[in-house]
């Protein structure tokens, strides 16, 4: 599953910021939640409407079957998850500093 991908990475950062672990099940999911949306919003801007109807229904058909999909359509679906949870590390750190 795509979650348990960054989930230990999400984890780690969180654990290298001193959150408590009772608190960071809660924070996982709200990241993860962020990092969904802002790739959405993403690949939005860079697909076609035929694509993105074909992405709608392979989502609501199943996750395995929707990813197999983001793979063909954008390439470089991995890097783009990648640079968004980059920039929410960073808008966590930047906070933290504060």
């Amino acid at each position: 599953m795509l979650q348990s991908k960054y989930e230990q990475q999400i984890n780690q950062l969180l654990a290298d910021l001193k959150v408590p672990t009772k608190d960071r099940e809660l924070m996982i999911e709200s990241i993860y939640q962020n990092l969904k949306s802002r790739v959405g919003i993403r690949l939005v801007s860079q697909l076609n409407d035929q694509q993105l109807n074909q992405l709608e229904k392979a989502f609501i058909n199943d996750d395995e079957f929707f990813l197999d999909h983001i793979d063909q359509m954008v390439p470089n679906i991995d890097q783009i998850f990648e640079q968004e949870l980059n920039g929410i590390q960073q808008e966590l750190l930047d906070n933290i500093s504060e």
